[in-house]
């Protein structure tokens, strides 16, 4: 974005899907859900940008949810866990990952003509090590800590609905008739 550009934040979101990945600035440290102050650094200058661009512009009426999605790395925690355990304990990790992102959202946009919007839009969310980031077929456990943001559009899951339907080769109906209503 220009905004971004002229601001010297360097990020790429995603066209398609707008989502921004935040990986490689050391937002935080091994096994720590709290923001390093280079990670708070960046996204004070990121998060208002970002969320001014989504709630402000065009493309507010079309947005349903910004979702914060935290990630984890998969080195083992020390211990003996089953793997189910250790992705539990990564699960936990990033949910307080992503919640700890979207609680300094809010502290950075208390001013904000739509700061009250924020409780029905950001939701939250952790992935464990399910998504890792990889370099030349290897895990990169500092690209692999991170946290993504993802918009969620109304037009776009209609969308994706109707794609589905039409695959399965069926015509969907309101059960009692009637017709479906865009979000």
């Amino acid at each position: 974005s220009i905004e971004l550009k002229e601001k010297k934040i360097d990020i790429e979101i995603d066209p398609f899907s707008g989502m921004a990945k935040i990986s490689d600035l050391e937002l935080f440290e091994l096994n720590s859900a709290q923001l390093t102050p280079k990670g708070r650094d960046f996204l004070s200058k990121f998060l208002p940008v970002y969320f001014d661009a989504v709630l402000t512009g065009e493309l507010k009426k079309y947005v349903l949810y910004v979702v914060i999605q935290g990630h984890t790395d998969s080195q083992l925690f020390k211990g003996v866990y089953s793997p189910q355990e250790q992705y539990m304990k990564n699960m936990n990790l990033s949910m307080n990952r992503a919640y700890n992102v979207a609680d300094f959202t809010f502290q950075l946009t208390k001013n904000k003509p739509y700061y009250k919007d924020l409780t029905h839009i950001i939701r939250v969310e952790g992935a464990s090590f399910s998504k890792p980031i990889l370099t030349n077929g290897k895990e990169n456990y500092a690209l692999s800590r991170r946290v993504e943001l993802r918009l969620v559009l109304k037009e776009q899951k209609i969308d994706i609905l109707q794609q589905f339907v039409k695959g399965v080769g069926t015509t969907a109906k309101p059960k009692g008739g009637g017709t479906y209503e865009k979000l």
